[in-house]
């Protein structure tokens, strides 16, 4: 007997609240009498890290943290009478289609015990802090001792000879926690983003022309340089985002640059070049090692601006909004997970903005080029809307999928769940379903000989 999972939409990268429709596909060689199938949800990070404090060795520990863990019982079903007796169903030679419906939670649920360091840290850290934990991101191969793995777990209990097997498939699937910035805030001019980072810097001219003083009364020819120390131009720069300093994944960078001219000078003032920077850094905790991995990604690079600022002339105070063009069209990475923070894991980000500021006075005289930096923390959104529409009701019949995958052979589908529902059309799952919640008892589902008796295209009535 091979057991397999074909989902709905297996290239989906699913949210928190989304529901993960699939189908278990039994390929029976004979006939197989099956006591139950179980389909289950399971989310867990895996934290491996390396103690080289000892002085003749090092110590590797590892932690594993399970924070999803969702189950359905497709069969036998659960709308039965108490009277009635659950006997285990038989499959005939063939193949066979059980549907499911599993429901990613809105926030984890870690199995720490209560006593654990693990626990101890998160209890501190929920006092301390008052935002609210989110999935953990799907990630994998971005950190060195680092996993984090959502899957699909399917277990198909048969009897044989009075014998108990249990068949299990696995599957993985991609999750990542929901956006949660209302469709407002996205929409909103820069002019109107509330979080500011700034700083100051402080630039130095062009070397002023030396002085010089005779050096002998007798000989006023010859005469000695007296060095004088060139003014400094004072400027602010400003960058503002977004609330929270949100960044979202595959779009261009939400921010606002501005430059003020703090004190009177007489040189121009240039941009020179012009770098943006992310970090990310993984923070990670197991047992009582800690260690943080850094990366960066360089997301515009320019040099040579030669870019006016503010002239000789320009009022103190003056703002000078820089243009966007610099960074208009630059994405966020695909690859870079959104930000989180989960039981001895934390996924966090610093975007570094880099400047090369000049002076220049009369006849082309420049002074040297200031490298600023403006660094500041940002959290990366998914820009996963809970708004999207994965199931569409002009797509085809689950049976008519899976047939083609099987190249066309003898499918029997079953519509009976751990929730009553059976539906051809994936479109109507979820309205059919929100229908249900509000009804009392659903109608039950037809048993095997029945099932098998239908033909494809015919509907079943009790």
């Amino acid at each position: 007997m091979d057991v397999s999972i074909s989902l709905d939409n297996p290239q989906t990268t699913f949210i928190n609240g989304e529901t993960i429709f699939g189908n278990v596909i039994i390929n029976c060689p004979h006939n197989v009498t099956v006591s139950k199938i179980t389909a289950s949800l399971i989310g867990e990070s895996v934290l491996t890290l390396t103690d080289k404090s000892g002085l003749f060795m090092d110590w590797t520990q590892q932690e594993k943290h399970r924070f999803v863990q969702e189950s359905q019982v497709i069969a036998p079903y659960r709308y039965v009478t108490e009277d009635s007796r659950q006997t285990p169903m038989k499959l005939a030679f063939g193949y066979h289609s059980f549907w499911f419906a599993l429901q990613v939670p809105e926030t984890p649920e870690c199995s720490c015990p209560r006593k654990s360091p693990v626990s101890h840290r998160d209890d501190k850290e929920s006092t301390t802090s008052h935002a609210s934990k989110v999935l953990p991101s799907s990630m994998e191969n971005l950190a060195k001792g680092v996993e984090v793995k959502y899957r699909i777990d399917i277990a198909v209990n048969t009897v044989r000879n009075m014998f108990k097997f249990t068949t299990k498939q696995s599957m993985a699937v991609n999750i990542w926690p929901i956006d949660s910035q209302a469709p407002s805030v996205i929409t909103m001019p820069p002019t109107a983003f509330p979080c500011v980072r700034a700083t100051q810097a402080s630039i130095m001219g062009p070397p002023p022309a030396p002085s010089y003083l005779p050096s002998d009364s007798s000989n006023a020819q010859r005469s000695v340089s007296i060095p004088t120390t060139a003014e400094r131009a004072q400027i602010l720069i400003s960058a503002s985002f977004l609330p929270e300093c949100t960044l979202t994944r595959n779009r261009t960078i939400a921010m606002r640059l501005t430059i003020q001219k703090l004190n009177p000078y007489p040189s121009d003032i240039l941009l020179q070049s012009f770098q943006m920077l992310l970090v990310g850094y993984t923070d990670i905790c197991v047992g009582t090692t800690e260690s943080t991995q850094m990366s960066s990604h360089t997301i515009q690079s320019l040099s040579n601006l030669n870019m006016a600022i503010f002239p000789a002339f320009e009022e103190v105070g003056m703002i000078h909004v820089v243009d966007s063009g610099l960074w208009e069209g630059k994405t966020l990475p695909g690859f870079m997970v959104p930000s989180f923070e989960s039981c001895g894991l934390e996924r966090r980000y610093e975007l570094e903005v880099s400047m090369g500021f000049q002076c220049r006075g009369e006849e082309g005289k420049a002074g040297r080029v200031l490298l600023v930096q403006l660094r500041t923390p940002v959290r990366i959104s998914s820009g996963i809307h809970p708004d999207r529409r994965l199931y569409d009701k002009s797509e085809i019949s689950i049976g008519d999928e899976v047939s083609s995958k099987l190249g066309g052979g003898a499918l029997q589908e079953y519509h009976g769940t751990a929730d009553g529902f059976g539906y051809r059309d994936r479109g109507d799952r979820e309205m059919r379903m929100s229908e249900h919640s509000h009804s009392s008892m659903p109608v039950l589902p037809p048993t095997y000989d029945e099932a098998v008796m239908m033909s494809p295209g015919e509907k079943w009535e009790r």
